[in-house]
């Protein structure tokens, strides 16, 4: 038996890259985009790599990537492709699956349907808004009927932008602030029920900086009636982000902006019940959760990132091709799957959501993600203790490949599959756990140390 030890300070800003379910060398585009996540492979003869970035469900953006591509449809309606990127969205209210169909210059074809996931809303009351913007006059309601017609005109200019401008990924358009108001609320205003809620809200001080989420051009800015200050950007083939509420305008129709840039500043005008971004996004006319445009991860760079075989149990760190370290692991003695309650260990690809434990002694044990400030004593020969216990460090992982460990039944994140410590070190190399991938402790306290939340992680039988 050891006694606990101690975990390295620091971390460093891994990020990583996949290409059929193997590693790749970095892949440049003329527009120098970097390809990053594999979130689903395609079988068929030529092997060709189709990228798919995003979530399969409503208020979702989808962009599918892969060099070569000429044609891109959903269920019969073609796509704008652009560099070999296309893009498309899922509405609010979306369901049922989807058929995607992709042709290649030199003839190829290639099909897959995908089933939407469910998704709820929440419902949320607000209360204290002024009587006029709740129940408008005929002149404010003609006014509002005006801006509609405005913000349509400029939605369907966003369809008619073929380039991409969101080459280097989304960003959060505000630093800090508190979510006030998330996508996709049924909305009951002053006890009057209200249409949903498109966006998310973000309370900030007034004069906040508001920044691009993204490279584009301005479409539409103005002060409207519910809205009041708003700005609105395409972001190309009807991707667009919209900004409303804001006490300054620092951008003008028809400038291009890079991702990062100010464009306002955060106020309360319009309806508003204290100052706040409401940050909202669409995909022509198809209502999408902005927060969905920072969960494809498009357009970062890779570098860093992780393999865990099976058949070996073994983990590997990798940079680039370089293999920088490799560990011993355990994973589960059921086999491989990805069913909730088979205590099998997932495959496919996954990235670390969250690390918990760092500064726990070594030993230290974790019951539901929480230190239990005590440490037990770890096993080196083969036995096995009275309880599954997790130690040390907790490295969680989601599911990024719908249908395989991402969804209902599958997911990986909500079966609670984790890279974490063991007592049970002594059946480290063999199949032993009960569906996580098992580390000796003082191997996941350097691996802990050496990735960030995000990190992909590929399992591979």
């Amino acid at each position: 038996m050891r006694p606990g030890g101690q975990p390295k300070a620091g971390a460093e800003s891994l990020l990583k890259t996949f290409n059929k379910g193997y590693f790749i060398k970095k892949i440049y585009r003329a527009v120098a985009l970097t390809v990053t996540v594999l979130f689903s492979v395609w079988s068929c003869l030529h092997a060709e790599d189709i990228r798919l970035y995003g979530n399969l469900k409503p208020g979702s953006v989808l962009i599918i990537e892969s060099e070569g591509m000429e044609r891109v449809s959903i269920d019969e309606k073609k796509l704008g492709v652009y560099n070999g990127v296309s893009v498309t969205g899922f509405d609010r209210d979306e369901s049922g699956s989807r058929l995607i169909k992709v042709e290649y210059k030199d003839g190829r074809r290639f099909e897959k349907k995908y089933a939407l996931q469910d998704r709820e809303y929440e419902v949320q009351s607000i209360t204290g808004l002024p009587e006029s913007h709740v129940l408008p006059s005929r002149e404010d309601l003609e006014r509002a009927a005006g801006e509609r017609e405005k913000f349509s005109q400029s939605v369907k200019e966003s369809g008619q932008i073929e380039k991409i401008f969101f080459e280097d990924g989304f960003m959060r358009p505000v630093e800090g602030g508190r979510i006030t108001g998330v996508f996709g609320s049924k909305r009951v205003l002053n006890e009057v029920p209200g249409s949903p809620h498109n966006g998310v809200d973000i309370a900030l001080p007034e004069g906040a900086p508001v920044y691009a989420s993204a490279g584009g051009r301005g479409l539409l800015t103005g002060d409207f009636f519910y809205g009041g200050k708003n700005v609105m950007l395409g972001h190309g083939q009807g991707l667009l982000t919209f900004y409303l509420h804001l006490s300054k305008i620092d951008v003008e129709e028809g400038q291009k902006v890079e991702k990062g840039d100010k464009i306002g500043e955060v106020g309360m005008t319009g309806r508003a019940t204290g100052p706040h971004l409401h940050w909202g996004a669409q995909w022509k006319d198809r209502r999408i959760d902005p927060d969905t445009l920072l969960d494809t991860h498009f357009g970062e760079e890779p570098e860093y990132r992780i393999k865990v075989f099976v058949s070996r149990q073994k983990i590997e760190l990798y940079r680039d091709e370089e293999k920088l370290k490799s560990y011993p692991v355990s994973t589960s003695r059921y086999g491989t799957g990805s069913e909730a309650g088979s205590y099998k260990t997932p495959l496919g690809l996954h990235r670390i959501a969250s690390k918990i434990g760092e500064d726990a002694p070594e030993a230290t044990v974790f019951r539901g993600r929480v230190n239990q400030n005590r440490q037990v004593p770890i096993y080196e020969d083969d036995r096995r203790s009275d309880e599954d216990l997790v130690l040390t460090r907790i490295l969680r992982l989601e599911g990024l490949e719908p249908g395989r460990n991402r969804g209902e039944g599958i997911d990986s994140y909500d079966r609670f599959i984790y890279i974490h410590g063991t007592q049970e070190e002594g059946l480290i190399g063999r199949p032993a756990s009960r569906g996580c991938i098992r580390m000796k402790n003082r191997d996941v306290m350097e691996l802990f140390d050496k990735v960030e939340e995000g990190t992909f992680v590929e399992i591979i039988e």
